[in-house]
């Protein structure tokens, strides 16, 4: 997807040599809905390290208007596993890399009209009818991003990022030609390099149970 926005929770105070464990972030990426996805972000870091885990779990599941009067009906999953390096001697520190890669598998149902084939007398032939058909898509999408912060709050963060990727994906359908969703960066079966950019907002778990417990 071409623009990204999401929600990420991290804590912005300096590190305490005495704390240990594995803080916990969770956020929502919420302009995806506006490509038919709920996607979240679930990121593991231990204490005291600069590396972090992330884990971005995706669901598609809504009808989309196309080429006029059909409606088509979206649906799938999506898993993500990105490796995040942190960089400065803060726990908010400024700047961050990711790199990992998204793995999508998604069912476009809809319903058209056309010249579909038929077996007769062992011949094939054609005819005009309605009929209804799913385009299968499975796809790879391998990036990699730097990330800014731009707020200072130890609970709720404001991120911005950009970065480069490329997208690898196959499709199939019993009637091809009807449907392809391959023709933008946001579409569903693009496939080729793209341009990454967006905002995440998280929630950081750790210092939430903290402020609870005041």
């Amino acid at each position: 997807m071409l623009l990204f926005g999401s929600i990420n929770l991290k804590a912005q105070t300096k590190p305490d040599s005495t704390l240990k464990g594995t803080d916990y972030s969770i956020g929502t990426e919420f302009l995806f809905a506006f490509n038919n996805c709920f996607k979240t972000w679930i990121e593991v870091k231990p204490l005291q390290k600069s590396f972090g885990i992330e884990l971005t779990p995706e669901v598609y599941l809504s009808d989309y208007y196309s080429l006029g009067f059909n409606r088509d009906k979206i649906t799938g999953v999506g898993l993500g596993l990105y490796g995040k390096k942190y960089f400065g001697k803060l726990i908010n520190s400024p700047l961050m890399f990711n790199a990992g890669a998204t793995l999508r598998s998604i069912n476009v149902g809809y319903s058209d009209k056309g010249f579909i084939p038929f077996q007769e007398d062992g011949q094939r032939y054609y005819r005009y009818a309605s009929f209804n058909d799913v385009l299968k898509i499975h796809s790879m999408l391998v990036n990699c991003t730097i990330q800014g912060r731009l707020t200072n709050s130890p609970i709720f963060f404001l991120d911005v990022y950009a970065g480069v990727g490329y997208k690898f994906s196959t499709s199939s359908s019993t009637y091809p030609g009807y449907r392809s969703y391959n023709s933008h960066t946001t579409d569903y079966a693009y496939r080729g390099a793209l341009f990454l950019a967006g905002i995440k907002t998280t929630f950081n778990s750790r210092q939430l149970s903290r402020t609870g417990k005041k």
